[in-house]
């Protein structure tokens, strides 16, 4: 076994590993890529495949016991296609025995006549975002991933302050200058090309320079049954009817100020404490502890509700608009809690209100609540960590971030899902599965084109039907008990719809009542 580390794929053909064994330490093998030139090859645009070489490389490294490791050219460039990215390339190698961990190949590509690759454009910003959606899915299963780019492009094109230790500790680095012009953290250095027994031509050089990182993460992944948010919920409901004793005196201060003393008080205005011992404990239950909690809120612990505030939006998670497990904050005093349901109202459940835990009701538009902090419950879960986007509230087009009663009618539609009415990752995963087996672009928003293929898919329901279905109509149309029951009163409902909107008046519910509901209630 020689010292050299080579990294191959289609362009290098069919090698002899035989030959080639003698002199490597080990091998990057591309497993595969994301058709980017919509022109040059467009049998393969959007489309992702194997490497043509990948399972003949990957058993000539195996039969002849190679150190290997896979490295996948993803060319994302929505939430939804990065989902999509990770979920396949981690079911390739999530069971093999890998030596060195995966690597994700961040590049720009071209074509003939100069044709740029579909992922050329991406911001510094929107590049990083979704080149963490697949980092973030391989963490939370136990497998550690890293980045391979050029010195340049990791400063000009990647912000990897905003990834894990873990990940820069897999950093892959290009530069063939000589002495290596970037400043952070590698362990391997692609420094050109050469000759290589086996081979027939070039192929691109290695050496490692600092530690190989192993291919499971240090902690061990951790066993998710239930939903994060549910968990947090339940915990903050359990504590309502606690009192406080004499001179603010109560056990959420006191815990948090023994965990961090610098900014949590003991006798002290206590709703923010409320707020961050529930997410400490929700953390405990997953077998997480207060740093997981930390980043959970974005940052820290702190009692000054503004500063909490402040960490929300400097994350990128702050909005006006209300979600289930939101942290729901208040004008004036600054006082903040949970925002436990949302439906006509804004239900919620609070710490020191009133010197106790209470539940509480305010109108959609109350005044007095100034915005909502989105924590990250998506690093409990363990699935993906997806930027909430800025959502345009004008364009009519439902993506994550968006809530309300479309959203929940969606989720009613597709079914297997919390109809919460917010448009978290689960509904993402779930309207880009529907979109592809109904041939429409997975980009995992609901816009006219996936409303109308879910329309087409709503069966024709009357008076006795119960179900999903049925939750649907009495969601859309609005003032009804949403029971999933077709009783008398949803049939008067539908009865007088239809009779507003001319529509023969039978009391069922099938493609033109449905196609006027929609265009109704949701355009």
């Amino acid at each position: 076994m020689g010292d050299l580390l080579i990294d191959v794929s289609e362009f290098q053909g069919k090698p002899d590993w035989k030959k080639a064994k003698s002199k490597l330490k080990g091998v990057y093998i591309r497993v595969g890529l994301r058709g980017s030139l919509a022109k040059t090859a467009p049998q393969d645009y959007k489309k992702i495949r194997f490497d043509k070489s990948w399972k003949y490389n990957l058993s000539g490294v195996q039969a002849y016991c190679i150190p290997f490791g896979p490295y996948l050219f993803p060319t994302a460039i929505t939430d939804a296609e990065a989902l999509e990215e990770a979920k396949w390339f981690y079911d390739q190698v999530k069971d093999l025995d890998m030596d060195y961990p995966p690597i994700l190949d961040s590049e720009n590509v071209w074509g003939t006549n100069k044709e740029p690759g579909r992922a050329n454009s991406l911001s510094k910003t929107e590049r990083t975002r979704l080149l963490k959606i697949i980092t973030d899915y391989f963490n939370a299963r136990g497998m550690n991933i890293g980045i391979y780019a050029s010195a340049s492009w990791f400063t000009s094109h990647l912000d990897m302050s905003k990834f894990p230790q873990c990940v820069i500790d897999c950093t892959w680095v290009a530069d063939s200058t000589g002495a290596v012009d970037y400043k952070g953290y590698y362990w391997l250095h692609q420094y050109g090309q050469g000759k290589c027994d086996g081979f027939s031509g070039n192929v691109d050089m290695n050496r490692v320079c600092g530690k190989i990182p192993a291919v499971k993460t240090s902690s061990k992944p951790k066993e998710v049954k239930a939903d994060p948010v549910d968990v947090l919920l339940q915990i903050a409901q359990s504590e309502v009817g606690y009192h406080e004793g004499p001179n603010n005196s109560n056990k959420y201060g006191d815990e948090m100020h023994s965990i961090q003393p610098r900014n949590m008080d003991k006798n002290a205005p206590w709703c923010d404490a409320f707020v961050d011992w529930c997410v400490l404990q929700m953390c405990k239950k997953f077998g997480y502890g207060a740093d997981m909690a930390r980043k959970v809120l974005c940052g820290d612990f702190d009692d000054y509700t503004y500063f909490s505030v402040n960490l929300y939006k400097k994350a990128g998670r702050w909005t006006t608009k209300p979600g289930r497990g939101y942290q729901i904050f208040f004008g004036g005093d600054g006082h903040t809690g949970w925002v436990k349901s949302v439906d006509s109202k804004i239900h919620t459940i609070e710490g020191n209100k009133g010197d106790q835990v209470r539940e509480c009701s305010y109108s959609l538009n109350d005044s007095k609540i100034i915005g909502y902090g989105m924590p990250r419950y998506d690093l409990i879960t363990g699935t993906v960590s997806v930027e909430e986007p800025i959502v345009n509230k004008n364009d009519g087009i439902l993506r994550r971030g968006s809530t309300g009663k479309a959203v929940r009618f969606v989720q009613l539609c597709l079914g297997g899902l919390d109809d919460d009415g917010s448009f978290g990752w689960k509904t993402l995963s779930a309207v880009v599965e529907f979109q592809k087996s109904h041939g429409l672009e997975a980009d995992g928003e609901v816009g006219p084109l996936t409303f109308a293929a879910i329309l087409s898919t709503m069966p024709l329901i009357k008076k006795g039907d119960k179900g999903r279905y049925v939750k649907a109509l009495q969601v859309a149309l609005g003032g009804l008990e949403v029971d999933g029951s077709f009783g008398p009163l949803t049939d008067s409902v539908v009865r007088e719809f239809q009779k507003a909107h001319s529509l023969v008046v039978d009391g069922e519910v099938g493609k033109k009542t449905w196609t006027a509901i929609f265009k109704y209630c949701f355009c």
